[in-house]
C-alpha cells in the first residue's frame, strides 16, 4: 500500500499531472513486476493529515508493507509558517502507522530544497522519518546528487528522469522490507 502526494502521482502517471503517460512504467506496474500486490493512492496537495481518512479504509487483512511518501505539502511555507509543524506531521504519521499495522513501514523523505521554504524543516522532518521507518528512502540525498531530477519551473516536481528515480527509490525501499 503506497500513500503519497503529487510526487507519487507523477511516479505513477507521468510528470505533468495530466492523463497517464503511456510511455512510462507506472509505479504500480513496477511494483507488480517486482512481485508485489499493491495499491497506490496519491493526490496533488496531499498532507499527512490526509492519512487518517485513507489508512482507516485499508481492507482486511491489511497491508504487509506500508509506504508513505508525504511531507512536502506539510512543510510548504505559507504566510511565513509551514502548513503543519514538523511535530504535528510526525504525530499524523504515527497515527497512520499504528492504524495500518503493517509488518514493514517504508517512509520516503522530502528533498531539502529552498523552494517553498522546505529547507527550513526538511532535516528535522527527515530525521523523524528515520526514527519511525523500518526502511527510510532518502530522496534528499538523491536530489542533492541529481538536482536535474526536479523541474526548473518549481524545483519540487519531477522531470521524467526524476519520476523514474522516485519509482526506483520506492521499489528498492519496498524490496528492503523482504
Amino acid at each position: 500500500m503506497v500513500f503519497g502526494d503529487s510526487l507519487t502521482f507523477q511516479a505513477n502517471h507521468g510528470t505533468d499531472g495530466g492523463p497517464p503517460d503511456q510511455s512510462v512504467t507506472f509505479l504500480t506496474d513496477q511494483l507488480v513486476a517486482a512481485g508485489y500486490a499493491t495499491s497506490v493512492a496519491s493526490n496533488f496537495g496531499a498532507t499527512t493529515e490526509d492519512l487518517e481518512s485513507v489508512t482507516g479504509e485499508i481492507p482486511e487483512p491489511g497491508a504487509d508493507i506500508l509506504v508513505i511518501a508525504l511531507g512536502t505539502n506539510d512543510l510548504h511555507i505559507v504566510n511565513a509558517a509551514p502548513r503543519s509543524s514538523v511535530e504535528a506531521s510526525l504525530v499524523n504519521l504515527d497515527r497512520a502507522i499504528l492504524q495500518a499495522a503493517a509488518s514493514c513501514v517504508v517512509l520516503i523523505g522530502v528533498a531539502d530544497v529552498d523552494t517553498w521554504g522546505l529547507s527550513a524543516n526538511a532535516d528535522e522532518f527527515n530525521t523523524g522519518l528515520t526514527e519511525r521507518a523500518d526502511v527510510y528512502g532518502n530522496w534528499a540525498t538523491i536530489i542533492d546528487a541529481h538536482p536535474e531530477y526536479l523541474r526548473g519551473d518549481d524545483n519540487i516536481h519531477h522531470t521524467a528522469a526524476g519520476a523514474a528515480a522516485y519509482r526506483d527509490l520506492i521499489t528498492t525501499s519496498v524490496d528492503a522490507c523482504a
